[in-house]
C-alpha cells in the first residue's frame, strides 16, 4: 500500500507540472491511499492534511476545470 501510494503521487506530480488535470484526478486518489497510510502508521497531522485539505482543493480543481 506504502509503495502504490509512493508511485501514485510521483505520477500525480509529472502530470501535475505538465499542466495535466488528471494530474489532479491523480492526487485525490494519492490523499485518499497516503492518508490510509498515515492512518495505520499513526501520522495523524499527515492524515488530516492531505485528507482535509489537499483533496478538497484538488477536487476543487478538477470541478473548475471541467
Amino acid at each position: 500500500m506504502t509503495l502504490l501510494s509512493s508511485l501514485i503521487g510521483v505520477t500525480a506530480l509529472i502530470f501535475v507540472s505538465k499542466g495535466y488535470v488528471f494530474g489532479q484526478v491523480l492526487t485525490v486518489i494519492f490523499a485518499v491511499f497516503y492518508g490510509i497510510v498515515s492512518f495505520f502508521f499513526r501520522y495523524y497531522g499527515e492524515m488530516i492534511t492531505y485528507l482535509c485539505m489537499t483533496a478538497p482543493i484538488a477536487i476543487i480543481i478538477v470541478v473548475e476545470t471541467a
